[in-house]
Order: structure tokens, then C-alpha cells, then sequence
């Protein structure tokens, strides 16, 4: 199994939560834990490119590619890219606790749909680029759903996923090539960036309304551009993350009716119907599945 060489960096405890392999790479869902600053630098595999999507906890103070020393740090960002063959040196904040999701990609994958194989200069350039809050974040989010869920064909979900997230990755190193930004669909990263922070923060769901006032654009402008850079609607977006949060509240034993208040619905009745449109089933089922699981295990 390729990857990264991240075996100096000692946390004081690991868990990885869900591991898949499917056709062109695999994914894992890991927590990690560390009580002190960790200073470490790590290796990727020539064969892979590395994408680490932070669902919780802090990130590092800094993250630097070797190669390219002279240039700004590029860590703590909730999405990062290391192409292959590159060293990475990085600082963690001094203690933690933070969840992530892990995506591997085989490199042909990924270098099969540019117009050349790309060369370790612009292999390396490629991990300085910022590409949180875009298309690719959005990949990410669609892949720890899909793990998350466990639903039936996972495997083959993940491969449509990762073969599209290859190619948002050859269009950054084309992009990158003709000295041209990519269009984001008219909905600037910084404001892409804010609605996902807002969406995916503890405490109750936003309304298009709230999310629009974030970015300081109307209703209707910011519900374009996110379909424009998505191809999902704003609505549909913030019902999946609430279906997300929701089932793992759920799964933890948390009450129906909590898990409804804690995401802002005014009554069970209404976050159940909300979370059955959504899922296709009761929030009940997942709550009384926990509490039979926990029945046959004490």
C-alpha cells in the first residue's frame, strides 16, 4: 500500500477509524492525540498523491516543502495537497486532539489526464496552491460522507470520486502551466472557505440568509455561484452536513430530541421529517440501532 512516511511522527495515541482501498488508491478516516509540539518531516511515495481533508481539531503552525524552502508556509489549511516524491517538513500546534480524513491516489491516475506528465518543479509548485474551498474541498467532503455512511457499493462510489478529484488536480497543474487561475464558478475561495467554516461549525444550521450575509451577497447570487462551483444546490449542501452531524450525534447515543436542538430545529417532529428526506430513514432507527448494539455488548 503506497503512501507517506509519517512513522517519526510520534502521537501519543492513533486510531484509524475506517480504512477502503478501491481501484487507483484508498482512504482512511484517522483521529489523532499529542501532548506536545511535534516537529517531524515525512516523505510522500512517488507513486501517490497525498490529500488530508481536516474535519476537526487544530492544524499545524507550519508546513513547509523542502524544496521549496524560500517560499510562505502553507499549513493550516483545511485542505492540503502533497504531490508526489515530496519532502514535507512540519510543526504541530503544541498539544491536540484532531480528526481527518486521508486520500491516496495512485500518480497516474491523476497524471494520466494532463497533456504531459508533470515535471518534480511543477509537482512541488502544485502543493503551494491553496484549494480549500473549491471543487476539490467539496470531492473531499463527498468521500468522508461516503465512508461515514457505509452504505452499499462504498468501493465503487469512491472510485467516481477519487477519478474526479484526479482530474481537478490535472487542471490545477494545466492551470498552473498557462499562468491562469481557474474560474471558481463566480463565488470567490474566501467566501467558499466561510460558508463551508459556517456550515460545518457546532451549534445550530445556517439558512441560505445567514450564509448570504457571511459573504455579503444576496440570496440569490450566492446560491448561483455555489451550484456554479459545485453542481449541487446550497440548500442540498447544508442538508447532507446536517444528516452528517446528525448520524454521528446519533450513533453516540445523544437523544432525538438533542440532536434536533443542537441543530437548530424548533421541534423532534421537524428535524426527523428533515433528516428522513434526507437519508430515507428515521433518526429514531439509527438511535434504537445504537442502543441494541450497546445491549449486546454489555
Amino acid at each position: 500500500m503506497f503512501g507517506a512516511d509519517d512513522t517519526p511522527i510520534a502521537f501519543d495515541s492513533f486510531n484509524a477509524e475506517i480504512v477502503v482501498d478501491f481501484d487507483g488508491g484508498w482512504s482512511e478516516l484517522r483521529r489523532l492525540k499529542w501532548s506536545r509540539t511535534l516537529d517531524a518531516t515525512w516523505h510522500t511515495d512517488r507513486r501517490c498523491y497525498f490529500l488530508t481533508l481536516m474535519l476537526d481539531g487544530p492544524v499545524e503552525v507550519d508546513r513547509r516543502n523542502v524544496a521549496l524552502a524560500q517560499m510562505a508556509p502553507y499549513g493550516g489549511r483545511r485542505v492540503r495537497l502533497v504531490p508526489p516524491d515530496q519532502t514535507i517538513h512540519s510543526v504541530s500546534v503544541a498539544d491536540g486532539e484532531a480528526r481527518a480524513m486521508r486520500c491516496f491516489l495512485e500518480a497516474d491516475l491523476v497524471e494520466s489526464v494532463c497533456a504531459r506528465p508533470p515535471s518534480f518543479e511543477e509537482r512541488a509548485h502544485l502543493g503551494s496552491i491553496d484549494l480549500s474551498g473549491g471543487p476539490l474541498e467539496w470531492l473531499l467532503l463527498r468521500m468522508y460522507r461516503e465512508m461515514s455512511n457505509g452504505e452499499i457499493g462504498l468501493r465503487i462510489a469512491l472510485e467516481g470520486i477519487a477519478r474526479e478529484i484526479a482530474v481537478e488536480i490535472a487542471r490545477a497543474i494545466e492551470g498552473r502551466r498557462a499562468g491562469t487561475r481557474r474560474l471558481s464558478g463566480g463565488l470567490a475561495p474566501w467566501r467558499m472557505r466561510l460558508v463551508l467554516e459556517r456550515i460545518h461549525a457546532e451549534g445550530p444550521l445556517p439558512n441560505i440568509i445567514e450564509l448570504a450575509a457571511i459573504c455579503g451577497l444576496t440570496s440569490r447570487h450566492l446560491g448561483r455561484a455555489f451550484h456554479q462551483e459545485t453542481g449541487r444546490t446550497l440548500g442540498r449542501f447544508i442538508a447532507a452536513a446536517m444528516a452528517e452531524r446528525a448520524g454521528r450525534m446519533l450513533e453516540a447515543g445523544v437523544p432525538v430530541g438533542a440532536v434536533g436542538a443542537a441543530l437548530g430545529y424548533s421541534s423532534s417532529s421537524s428535524f426527523a421529517h428533515a433528516f428522513a428526506r434526507e437519508t430515507g430513514v428515521l433518526p429514531s432507527s439509527i438511535r434504537d440501532g445504537h442502543r441494541h448494539r450497546g445491549s449486546r455488548t454489555s
